[in-house]
């Protein structure tokens, strides 16, 4: 696929596994729906598709690139959801130890393949056509994102690969436009958008949409009150009040309290 799409139109897909896992890790492993990643989501996807009707949507090698990375992008979304699942207390440490076990275990496992496909002539590998320069720079970036995240603290385990995508897509972009002289229709541009968008939107913290302890104890101390001032009212109309009908009162207010805060916590 990376031989069919540009580096633009990658990195735009790639930036789906953010929003994704995000989305994913807070419904499957917190149960939660959290506002910001749902919207973040949808936006990654209208990317998707924006990408997609860039060709005409027809049966191509665009459209056969683009699948690839879609399946990549499920495939990868769907990984990190089951470590996170199955690794107690995950840190970048742990991941980035996960990931190259990976990685070993798939070039130990999978280099028999790869001469397969060279000696059978179905893909063939050739020294002067591999980019070293390219490789190289590659390789040295890829070493520095995961030292840094190891030796750098991170409150959220995926906010530096957003952080990095904010500043991948507008760069590739630059390139891709200035030296490498390609130029992007308007659906192209307005996937750039919406990926930035969408990494953008799934990097502000949950607790920006949701209610304080404070406030919903507030509101609850606000029924609260309401209710007392009600009875004062009641007893100064009637004159006196029985045992018995202030403690039904009493037995209201908590329940419109206990009601509020499971209001607040359904709402949120």
């Amino acid at each position: 696929s990376m031989t069919i799409l540009i580096s633009v139109e990658i990195i735009i897909l790639y930036s789906i596994t953010v929003t994704s896992r995000q989305l994913l890790g807070w419904i499957f492993l917190h149960e939660q729906f959290i506002g910001n990643k749902v919207i973040a989501y949808i936006v990654a996807l209208s990317a998707l598709l924006f990408l997609a009707h860039d060709d005409g949507f027809r049966f191509n090698t665009f459209l056969l690139g683009l699948s690839m990375v879609g399946c990549a992008v499920g495939l990868k979304t769907t990984f990190d959801i089951l470590v996170n699942s199955f690794i107690e207390d995950l840190t970048n440490t742990k991941l980035r130890i996960v990931m190259i076990n990976v990685c070993f275990c798939g070039t130990c496992l999978l280099w028999p393949l790869a001469l397969l496909l060279h000696f059978t002539q179905v893909e063939q590998f050739e020294y002067k056509h591999i980019r070293w320069l390219l490789t190289t720079i590659t390789l040295i970036c890829g070493l520095t994102f995961n030292i840094l995240t190891i030796v750098i603290p991170f409150k959220y385990s995926s906010m530096a690969n957003a952080a990095c995508l904010l500043f991948v897509i507008p760069s590739a972009s630059i390139i891709d436009r200035y030296l490498l002289n390609i130029n992007y229709s308007p659906l192209v541009i307005s996937a750039i958008l919406c990926s930035s968008a969408g990494v953008l939107l799934s990097m502000i913290p949950k607790e920006w949409f949701q209610v304080s302890e404070t406030t919903k104890m507030k509101q609850a101390f606000g029924l609260l009150n309401k209710d007392s001032n009600t009875n004062t009212a009641t007893m100064g109309t009637g004159g006196t009040a029985t045992g018995t009908s202030s403690a039904f009162e009493e037995i209201r207010a908590q329940r419109r309290i206990r009601n509020a805060l499971l209001y607040n916590e359904v709402k949120t």
